[in-house]
């Protein structure tokens, strides 16, 4: 065996590891990134979904207070305001201040019970 073909028979192997631990590597931080996408994704996904529920929440809690006051303004507006009337808009307020300062507990269930 020439010297040549000793140096080929043990270079061989040898170029065959380097390029497996190459590879292996990349395909390491290729996995890693990934996992790092997937969970940026779960991420922005979860603060979308609740940036969707708090503008939903913001729109029905509008939609329930023009329900609610309408009524009482525009009854202020055309100055039909009757005693009975006046205790009604009292209520109202006050309900509407402790939904306020109450926040979610304050639901429309333990608002009529109050």
């Amino acid at each position: 065996m020439s010297l040549r073909d000793a140096v080929v028979m043990m270079a061989t192997p040898l170029v065959w590891t380097v390029t497996v631990t190459v590879v292996s590597s990349m395909l390491g931080r290729n996995r890693s990134a990934i996992e790092e996408s997937a969970t940026a994704q779960r991420k922005t996904e979860t603060r979308l979904a609740n940036a969707y529920a708090a503008q939903v929440a913001r729109g029905e809690w509008a939609t329930d207070l023009d329900q609610r006051t309408r009524p009482a303004i525009e009854s202020i507006v055309r100055g039909e305001i009757t005693e009975t009337n006046r205790c009604e808009f009292l209520l109202l307020e006050a309900e509407l201040r402790d939904q306020i300062r109450g926040g979610a507990p304050v639901g429309p269930g333990v608002s009529e019970a109050a």
